[in-house]
């Protein structure tokens, strides 16, 4: 009979233990999910995510091109216009292929609150505006 109750004991201990490991498991994801929302929600409020996470350094290339981020709703009328023939260019034929080209519905999705754009640069064009 002894024996009998400590199996019996131990069984409810390994459940116990498993239950626990569930609710640190689920505790730990809601963790992550949570350190992550914080990560988009300060990239969401500034207007170069990648400047404020990447040393600059690492931004500029010796051959004189440079890159940075910025909002697509920042960005003026005739570079919104260059991205999406850019991504036209690109993407229409695979677009049409696999899910149809709509081209009105991506080009709001191209400038929508929440797209952001890694645009390469000239340094050169960059300093001769600024002259």
């Amino acid at each position: 009979l002894a024996d009998r109750h400590r199996h019996r004991s131990n069984m409810g201990k390994t459940k116990k233990a498993k239950g626990s490991d569930k609710k640190a498991a689920k505790k730990a994801a809601q963790d992550a999910e949570k350190a992550r929302n914080k990560v988009i929600g300060a990239a969401n409020k500034s207007s170069t995510p990648l400047e404020d996470a990447v040393p600059a350094e690492l931004l500029s290339f010796g051959d004189g091109l440079a890159l940075s981020s910025c909002k697509a709703r920042g960005l003026n009328s005739a570079v919104q216009e260059q991205v999406f023939e850019l991504f036209k260019g690109n993407m229409e034929a695979i677009y049409r292929e696999n899910w149809g080209w709509k081209p009105n519905e991506k080009r709001e999705e191209l400038t929508d609150a929440t797209s952001r754009m890694l645009m390469v640069y000239s340094t050169a064009e960059i300093a001769a505006a600024a002259d």
